[in-house]
């Protein structure tokens, strides 16, 4: 775990995955956007994006793309991921004032990378607004909430806030409730980085304490835990569900768009990533591209006839399979997730010891993505409730384990109230709202991430 990290092309891949830019989160480029190949397999060079046989419904339309940010962007990343060596090395030597110092920069850098995530930028306009809601520019927030969706799907944010919304498109449009501004903030979480990150900043903050205290045993194991959450975020961008899942909201953006070729090659993309998960040693990849391969291939026919003939295809047709993508997508993100949080299980086991409770902690965060995916796109009322009673066992399970597992009974507290929560949810499912799902799930996420 304690292993020097180096500069490999897998690390400045992390940090390309860290550094979307918040002020522009959808960017038109003149060519069309590259694409990463699956991981030990031979990169092929997309098609050009028109072609006779399958030309974009808007021609004049260039493919989207998510900007990556600058190199100076790129290089914080890294510096971060040094910054905390440097610490652990200087705890080492107890030497605290060079750890203090080395662990300011780690944080600085650390929070440039939280800030850069695709969502930074409309999480801060709503956090203002929320402490001034009817002086704030709703027809500006709302404008940026439906460019976000292009890319990363915030439909439970839009549906948090768009209740104040007149008919009238062209009047100004009402403060929505503080509720519904909180259930939107906890909507935009970017969970496969923004929490993590969250968890590395959490642990070089209380390093930093133990420093000020001049606790050296504690400040070396807070650093262990930076080190463990930097592990995962790099190999995150190794994971190919986690490339899958990425590969399919650029395919979303572009069919969106209308640039239907595009999206194709996105698409294609995604299913070379979930092939590769499908011989993937680890248990937890191998299951999801089992479950998700045979879904994608019928979108990728689906797909592949309004390509080729686009004269004829319809806007309902297009919508529709909009919905079937961004609901294809958010199953990966479940499944990606999910394939994250079990290799993070793993490589904390040298740390912590263990692994069972957090196996029930992490199939109860999945139920509840799932519960909340039916109960939005697939407006399953019986499946979601089936999904919500598969979380409350497992959460069961996991409030069973021994004491010792917990590491702070604070956790334990947590999600104790959880299953409460969802146990008053289950008492009538039918006026459960993804918002509450999401809440709960996001909460559950911070939990593993901090055991």
């Amino acid at each position: 775990m304690n292993k020097p990290l180096s500069r490999t092309p897998v690390a400045l891949a992390l940090i390309a995955a860290l550094t979307f830019t918040a002020s522009s989160v959808l960017q038109a480029e003149t060519a069309p956007a590259a694409t990463t190949a699956p991981a030990t397999t031979t990169a092929v060079t997309p098609a050009p994006a028109a072609t006779p046989e399958a030309a974009p419904t808007k021609d004049a339309e260039s493919p989207i793309a998510v900007e990556r940010g600058t190199a100076v962007q790129n290089q914080a990343a890294m510096d971060a991921l040094t910054a905390i060596q440097k610490a652990s090395e200087a705890v080492g030597k107890k030497d605290i004032k060079a750890a203090q110092t080395a662990l300011t920069e780690a944080d600085t850098h650390l929070k440039a990378i939280k800030d850069s995530l695709p969502t930074a930028k409309i999480k801060k306009t709503l956090d203002a607004a929320k402490a001034n809601p009817n002086t704030a520019d709703w027809t500006s927030i709302y404008q940026e909430l439906d460019k976000i969706t292009v890319f990363l799907p915030t439909q439970t944010a839009k549906n948090a806030t768009d209740g104040s919304k007149p008919a009238d498109a062209s009047a100004k449009p009402a403060a929505p409730s503080a509720e519904s501004i909180d259930a939107a903030l906890v909507a935009l979480q970017y969970t496969e980085i923004d929490l993590p990150v969250a968890t590395t900043i959490k642990a070089v903050e209380k390093a930093q304490a133990a420093l000020h205290k001049e606790n050296l045993d504690a400040a070396g194991k807070d650093l262990k835990a930076a080190e463990n959450s930097v592990v995962v975020l790099q190999s995150l961008v190794e994971e190919p569900l986690y490339q899958a899942h990425f590969s399919l909201w650029q395919a979303l953006a572009n069919l969106k768009n209308g640039t239907v070729s595009d999206a194709k090659r996105y698409l294609d993309d995604a299913i070379g990533f979930l092939e590769k998960a499908a011989s993937a040693t680890d248990k937890a990849s191998k299951e999801a591209a089992d479950k998700l391969l045979t879904e994608g291939k019928d979108l990728k026919a689906a797909i592949e006839k309004v390509a080729s003939n686009t004269a004829s295809a319809t806007e309902q047709d297009t919508a529709s399979l909009s919905s079937k993508l961004e609901h294809f997508g958010l199953r990966t993100e479940a499944w990606s997730e999910r394939a994250i949080n079990y290799a993070y299980t793993k490589s904390s086991e040298a740390i912590n010891g263990g692994d069972a409770l957090k196996h029930d902690l992490i199939e109860a965060r999945f139920h509840l993505s799932n519960a909340a995916i039916d109960l939005t796109m697939a407006q399953d009322a019986a499946t979601t409730k089936t999904d919500m009673e598969q979380a409350k066992a497992s959460l069961g399970k996991a409030l069973q384990q021994t004491d010792d597992l917990w590491v702070d009974n604070s956790y334990k507290k947590q999600v104790t109230d959880l299953q409460t929560t969802l146990d008053s949810l289950l008492q009538d499912p039918g006026k459960t709202n993804a918002a509450q799902l999401h809440t709960l799930g996001q909460t559950l996420q911070s939990v593993i991430l901090s055991l």
